[in-house]
């Protein structure tokens, strides 16, 4: 009874913000969505705490689409990596380096990299806010929905999203990097692999010229036995 209280006042909190429409307006009926609303704020996230409404609070715009603030950063990082970061590795080398000659799991990529494993920081409180929503809601609405409760409880929501973005461009870079030291180490060991072939067909030669040789050593001790043989035999008879 209490959730259930909480996600209804919640809700009229978010009304009286400007920021929602009405549950049955997205296609809910106001008992689904509060239901909803419940739900999230009884998952173990420990979010930040919800801010006092303001009157005449005025509607904050709604977030860029993921795509356009996903590319413009991305296109942002490139030009300063070219301008400030040529020469050097792809990471922060103060949380240390990874290591690109063993597996490395992800967790420990991400304390090389300095990221945070978890908390309400990072692009996973998104997740786990979306966990609490029904399989069975559009793509769109539960997009609609997270948005809303990520900015109700006074996440900054570009913060999240930054977050998300500097994972991807790290985890990428050190794909890139590991890639070539695979690349390299294989083409180090196929150049082995090929002077051990050669000198195996090296040694091969050696032994075949050997058994010749043996043959034709043994072939001329013979004959010159059988010589020395009908000699002997001539004159002691």
């Amino acid at each position: 009874m209490s959730n259930k209280k909480d996600g209804k006042n919640m809700l009229d909190m978010l009304e009286r913000m400007g920021m929602v429409r009405k549950a049955s307006e997205d296609g809910l009926d106001d008992e689904a969505f509060e239901a909803i609303l419940s739900d999230a704020g009884s998952a173990n996230l420990d979010p930040a705490p919800v801010p006092e409404p303001v009157v005449e609070m005025p509607r904050p715009e709604p977030p860029k689409a993921f795509e356009q603030i996903f590319e413009s950063k991305i296109d942002t990082g490139a030009a300063a990596k070219e301008d400030s970061s040529a020469g050097k590795d792809v990471w922060d080398d103060s949380f240390g380096v990874p290591d690109t000659d063993a597996y490395n799991e992800i967790d420990e990529l991400y304390t090389k990299f300095g990221f945070s494993l978890k908390g309400t920081n990072t692009i996973y409180i998104i997740e786990e806010y979306l966990k609490t929503l029904p399989d069975s809601l559009p793509p769109d609405l539960k997009r609609t929905i997270v948005l809303k409760i990520v900015a109700a409880s006074g996440f900054d929501f570009e913060r999240l999203l930054n977050d998300g973005i500097e994972r991807v461009t790290k985890l990428s870079d050190y794909a890139s990097t590991f890639s070539a030291r695979t690349d390299e180490t294989l083409a180090r060991y196929t150049n082995e692999i090929e002077a051990l072939e050669r000198q195996i067909e090296t040694v091969k030669g050696i032994i075949d010229e050997r058994k010749n040789m043996h043959k034709k050593q043994f072939l001329a001790i013979e004959n010159e036995t059988q010589r020395l043989r009908e000699i002997l035999d001539f004159i002691t008879k």
